[in-house]
Formats: structure tokens, sequence, C-alpha cells
């Protein structure tokens, strides 16, 4: 049997001329060759190819041995070829099976897990609810890193108690919504790095939760100082232990970390000014260490009954303090940390026991860093906006420097100046300039939109 004139068929078709039609001659017109559905087998793994019951001894040697003995038999051939063939026969089959094993191995690292089942609610994390939703916890976390350790420092009663002032009221409303928040994180869906897509079953995404920030959450979010002195009756700091319990209010200063992804989307998508964005993001960091100071100080003076060995039971402390309130109180504090950040001294507000010191001196290693951190960004920032305009203000300057030397006409000088700003725009807004970040595709599109006419 013979291809019929090299015809061209579908694929899966094959041209056969039929044995029993005469051969094609000078005078008679060629037969029609019989077209023949033909459907190319699916390659599948040799241990996949054969039965159930075979498939422990294929590729086995006894089989091929077999195998071969059979065909020897059926046809005598000359004893080096057939061990030529057999040998080839066998590393074959070795290779087949080689080949199966690692196409199977990757079959599997390729194919994705089983499907995932349907999800009844699911957030997306990019919705528009979700996202002021998200505003108002990074607020009211910020709120409660303000509050609890205000809380901790300078107010006297401990716990939730009188269950209806301001302090009490405050606790509800943050333990609620950060509750909430809890709660809403295990119908959030996320992101899968590995395969770029968004996970929308319920059950990933509650695991996921679960065993990543649940546990944290958990506990910067419940009140832990009031359950505690709860159990154990206090009910206003009067005493060593009570005053030290309501230490567990700086357990909830841990859930302000969201802040930080804040700042971090702000810059990446470019929602406000750098400039304004450094200052802003600097100045949060700043309040909040000298706030957290000020408590800190205070309450190791609290922590010391006001002796005359602490910075506030000095006489001099004393005369400012005494007659003043807790808000006054604080104001005063605030000012000693903010004036020890800053590295200003202070006749009446300073350190006066071995436990201010140590304070202190931790304080300062902070202040290092703090103020390292805070000079760095704005000098990096001032720094790139003066090499950008750097080059055109030289510019400037060696036109300006060059038209004084050669007394040219005033209109071609305002014409080379005018030329030279024309340049400088142009170079930042210049085609290649702007879509050098962008692949291929885009740019053609973009080019085309612009110059199809």
């Amino acid at each position: 049997m013979s291809y019929s004139n090299n015809k061209i068929h579908p694929l899966g078709m094959i041209g056969v001329e039929d044995p029993s039609s005469p051969l094609p001659n000078a005078t008679d017109a060629p037969s029609e060759p019989i077209s023949t559905t033909y459907a190319f087998p699916t390659w599948q793994p040799p241990e996949l190819g054969v039965s159930p019951s075979d498939r422990q001894s294929f590729g086995s040697r006894g089989s091929v041995d077999e195998e071969l003995s059979g065909a020897l038999q059926s046809s005598p051939e000359d004893p080096a070829a057939s061990r030529v063939t057999s040998v080839c026969q066998r590393w074959l089959a070795s290779c087949l099976l080689w080949i199966s094993s690692f196409l199977k191995a990757e079959t599997e690292k390729q194919t994705p897990g089983p499907a995932l089942g349907s999800s009844r609610f699911v957030v997306h994390p990019h919705s528009a609810l979700y996202i002021r939703w998200y505003i108002l916890i990074v607020t009211v976390a910020l709120l409660v890193a303000i509050f609890d350790p205000y809380n901790a420092a300078f107010v006297d009663t401990a716990g939730m108690y009188p269950f209806y002032n301001f302090w009490a009221v405050s606790d509800y409303v943050a333990t609620t919504f950060l509750t909430a928040d809890i709660v809403l994180n295990f119908f959030l869906a996320y992101k899968d790095e590995k395969n770029k897509c968004i996970i929308t079953d319920n059950r990933a995404i509650a695991w996921r939760y679960f065993t990543s920030k649940f546990w944290f959450d958990l506990v910067v979010s419940i009140p832990v100082e009031p359950i505690v002195a709860g159990g154990l009756g206090y009910t206003v700091r009067d005493t060593q232990t009570a005053k030290f319990v309501g230490l567990l209010r700086w357990l909830r200063v841990g859930r302000m970390y969201p802040i930080f992804g804040v700042f971090a989307t702000i810059q990446h998508k470019q929602i406000l000014p750098p400039v304004f964005l450094t200052l802003a993001r600097n100045y949060t960091y700043l309040f909040y260490i000298v706030h957290w100071m000020a408590c800190v100080i205070y309450f190791i003076g609290r922590a010391g009954n006001y002796g005359e060995d602490t910075w506030i039971g000095r006489d001099e402390a004393q005369y400012r303090l005494r007659p003043l309130d807790g808000w006054a109180d604080y104001m005063y504090s605030f000012y000693l940390s903010i004036g020890v950040f800053t590295g200003f001294s202070n006749e009446v507000f300073y350190k006066n026991n071995p436990a201010e010191a140590i304070v202190l001196c931790l304080y300062f290693a902070i202040n290092v860093v703090a103020q390292a951190y805070i000079l760095g960004t704005i000098t990096v920032l001032l720094v790139k906006k003066d090499v950008e305009s750097g080059e055109y203000r030289n510019a400037v300057i060696n036109l300006d420097k060059y038209l004084s030397d050669k007394e040219l006409p005033k209109s071609l000088q305002a014409a080379m100046r005018e030329h030279l700003e024309l340049q400088s725009y142009s170079e930042k807004t210049a085609d290649e300039n702007i879509l050098k970040h962008h692949p291929s595709t885009i740019k053609q599109k973009v080019l085309w939109h612009l110059y199809q006419d």
C-alpha cells in the first residue's frame, strides 16, 4: 500500500488506494483514494498502557526476555545481532520507565491542588467596603495605642470599673471593633503568591488565618487587663500589684501593626505627594515614641509612690504638678519625654533614681535609631529632588554665561531660553522615557493610538 499522489488530507485522515482498484495508467484517470478515518492515539505512560495484572511485571527482566525469546523463535537471526537487539530493547524499556516516572512527577508538580469548595460568604480584600472597614480598624488601633498606655500610667481605676465612664466606654467600643475584625479575617480572601491568584475558599482562608495571625490578633485585641483585674478583684490601682497589672494594657499597642502596611500602600500607589507622606509618617512615629515614653516615665514615679527619689516627687516638680489634674501631669511628662528625645536638658524635670536612669538610657538608644531614620528619609527625599533639578539648573547657568559673553540680541536670547525650557520639559514627557518601563505590546498600542493618523 502506498500513499496516493502525495495529496494532503485533514488531520486524522489518511488517504490509501483500494487494492482492488486497477492501477492508474496514462489513459485511465487515477482512481480516487479511499479516505479512512484514523484517530491518533494519545500517549500514556507505559504503566498505564498495560492491563493491571501486567503492570507489576512491565519492564521487568523476565517479561523482556520472554518477549525476546518468542521473537527469536519465530524469526531466527544471527546470535550477535540478537544479543544487540536484546540489549537495546532492555535499555529502551528502562528509558521508557524513567520517562514515565519523570512525566508523572512533573504532572503532579504542575497540576493544581484539588478543587476548592464553594464559598458562601467571602470578602474581597480590594473591595470598596473592606477598604473603608480597614481604614476604620487602623484608626481604632491608633487610638487604642494612645489611650491604653495613658490609662495604665495616669488612671486610678482598674479594669473597666465603674463601667460607664470614658475609659470603660472606649474599651467597649475598641473591643467590639477589634473582635469583629478578627471574625471578618476568617472570610477575607487572600492572594496566593505562588499561583498569583485570589483564594476564595472559606476553608483555605480560615485555615491560613488561624495558622498565621489569629493568635497574635486575639492576644492584642481582647481586654486582657480588665479580665485579669476583674478576676483578682481590683477596682482601684491602690497597690503595687494592681499598678503592675495595669501594664497588661500595653499588649494592645501591638494591634497598630497595620499602620506600616498603610504607609507602604500610600507610597506605592502615590496617593499622597512624597514630601507630605514622609513628613506624616515621620511625625506619626515621633509622636508615638514620645507619647509612650511619657507614660513610662510617669508610671515609674507613680510606682515609687511619688517619693522624693523620683523625678516627679522632688520639691521643684511637686510645686509644678501638685495642683494639676491628670492631663496636666501628662503634658509635663510629654514635655520631659520630648526634651530627652531632642537632647535638651531641664532644671526641674530630670532623672533621680536608678530605674529612671536605666529607662532613659534605653530611650537614648531608641532615639539614635529613630533620629537617624527621620533624618535619612528627609535627606534622601531632598537629595533626589535636587539631583533631578540639578542638570537643568546647570544648563541655565551655562546658557546665561554664554549669552552674556556673546552679546546676542535679546530676541535670540529669549528664544534660546524658551527652547532650553521646552527641551527640559520634553525630556521628562518623551515617549521613549515614559514607555521604557512597559512591555512592547503596550508600547505599540500607545504609539498606534497617538500616531495612527
